[in-house]
């Protein structure tokens, strides 16, 4: 039966054999396998009940939660203290959440001890963001990690550079505008990082990382001088690098010779390299018939 199970939506199976007799109850209140949780598009009376028949009665079991639908944090929060509780947490999932929640919610994540994955949508504006990725650099096991949060940043109070509190993080997603010079201080906190993706903006010289080797970004307002300073502090182990350009007027982004001179000098692991330039000024030829140009270098 439990096979069956694995192949389903557990909300679904939850609604199909919950009330047929004592025996499937059993099965899914004290279930001894990994239950994955996803709370999306449900009633409130069917959440409440979820709730009170799953959720609680399968804290120890749980190990990936996830929430995306927005009156679901209103009923919650009532009782967040229960997040603690879900000691097997692997992966934690929210969508669509108001910021006047996400605090409440990243504190309660620090003491669960295997939550390794870690995915945050905003549906509002961040007051400050950096308060945020403080509190995500706390949790012990964090591997991974993807946010998308509305608003600006530029205002906030600044995130100090780290000194003795590192975080564990290996791969990090930053959907959000971000400006270069956040990122000294993002970086400092993340030693760990294997893998980063941004959309960033202005000016940054970040300590290097050892353990970088792939690369995405998103560049808009940042001339390649600017850019060429990034690489130089931070992209000397990168096997892997993506670049997309959408508002961007610097056309040193599409000269041989300087991506040649810079790759050479500064990322000599560098095996892939990908830049799209969705803006090309016209008098530009990129790979001739396109505005996407790649370019492998096999080592």
């Amino acid at each position: 039966m439990y096979e069956i199970f694995e192949f389903l939506d557990y909300f679904h199976v939850y609604e199909a054999f919950f009330n047929i007799n004592i025996r499937f109850r059993n099965l899914l209140t004290i279930s001894t396998l990994p239950i994955e949780i996803n709370i999306s598009s449900m009633s409130k009376l069917a959440y409440q009940r979820y709730y009170k028949d799953i959720i609680m009665t399968n804290t120890n079991q749980i190990n990936s939660l996830r929430l995306s639908n927005v009156f679901i944090y209103d009923l919650i929060s009532s009782s967040i203290e229960i997040l603690s509780e879900f000691l097997q947490l692997k992966r934690r999932i929210l969508d669509n959440i108001e910021s006047k929640y996400l605090e409440k919610l990243l504190v309660q994540l620090i003491s669960l001890p295997f939550l390794s994955s870690l995915i945050i949508s905003s549906v509002d504006n961040i007051k400050n963001k950096n308060v945020i990725y403080h509190q995500i650099f706390r949790l012990p096991s964090l591997k991974y990690c993807k946010l998308s949060l509305e608003g600006y940043s530029h205002n906030d109070d600044p995130l100090s550079l780290v000194t003795n509190d590192h975080s564990s993080i290996e791969h990090l997603i930053i959907n959000n505008c971000i400006y270069l010079d956040e990122l000294n201080s993002l970086v400092s906190y993340v030693p760990q990082l294997r893998q980063k993706y941004c959309m960033q903006q202005a000016k940054i010289h970040p300590p290097g990382s050892s353990y970088l080797t792939y690369v995405s970004l998103e560049l808009d307002d940042i001339n390649f001088d600017q850019f060429e300073h990034l690489v130089i502090d931070l992209f000397a182990t990168i096997q892997v690098l993506r670049i997309l350009i959408k508002y961007n007027t610097d056309i040193a982004y599409v000269n041989n010779n300087r991506w040649e001179k810079l790759i050479l000098s500064h990322m000599l692991n560098l095996r892939i390299f990908d830049i799209r330039h969705e803006n090309c000024p016209s008098n530009i030829t990129v790979n001739n018939n396109s505005n996407y140009n790649p370019l492998t270098l096999d080592n």
